[in-house]
């Protein structure tokens, strides 16, 4: 895939109903999009014959989109003007984290969508934070927050719940930098995440 240099930052976000217009905006537009990959299984297990569903989790209207966020302080959102995530990101953490618990083993099924087969568990998560972020010194930081529960489908009760977090420097804030450091924060979050839910469901 060819790499464009990312010109500087712009498109001052508040947040609320200007991240739609930034949206239609940047449509005609060629963005490069960019995939995070699944966590690798940890160890070989027996297969159960438990069924879970991971749902997609909760985001705010900032996160809730395909464009890669960055937030120069607690109030403002802003996006990388030429790269976007293959789906918006709640829904690529969704299939991402569905991936990494299957590949455990440890389950018949693991779906992003509740099917005709009696399903064991539900997997409920809020993305809080999928962003780009500053330390003191200035230094860029992708940072993954998720808080997750796990629901029992025969009496709804939560069987427990825990935060994720994980945040990697980044060289700098253009896409080619920014990925990388993504997709090692995502991998920390989602093998934390994975370890617990099948500790978790038993």
């Amino acid at each position: 895939m060819p790499v464009h240099p990312i010109p500087p930052l712009l498109a001052l976000v508040l947040l609320g109903g200007c991240a739609t217009l930034a949206s239609v905006e940047s449509a005609s537009r060629n963005l490069e999009a960019y995939e995070l990959s699944a966590a690798p299984a940890a160890q070989a297990a027996v297969r159960g014959s438990r069924i879970l569903v991971v749902e997609a989790p909760a985001a705010s209207g900032a996160l809730d989109t395909d464009r890669i966020a960055i937030k120069p302080n607690s109030n403002a959102v802003e996006y990388l003007p030429d790269a976007r995530w293959i789906d918006p990101a709640p829904q690529h953490v969704q299939l991402l984290l569905a991936r990494s618990v299957q590949r455990t083993g440890r389950f018949a099924m693991v779906t992003t969508e509740a099917s005709r087969a009696e399903t064991d568990w539900y997997l409920t998560t809020d993305l809080q934070a999928f962003q780009v972020e500053f330390d003191a010194g200035g230094i860029p930081l992708a940072t993954v927050r998720l808080r997750a529960a796990l629901v029992s489908d025969r009496d709804r009760s939560v069987l427990g719940a825990r935060s994720f977090e994980a945040s990697v420097p980044a060289g700098g804030t253009d896409a080619i930098q920014i990925v990388p450091a993504f997709d090692r924060a995502a991998a920390e979050v989602l093998r934390a995440a994975t370890d617990w839910v099948v500790a978790t469901a038993r």
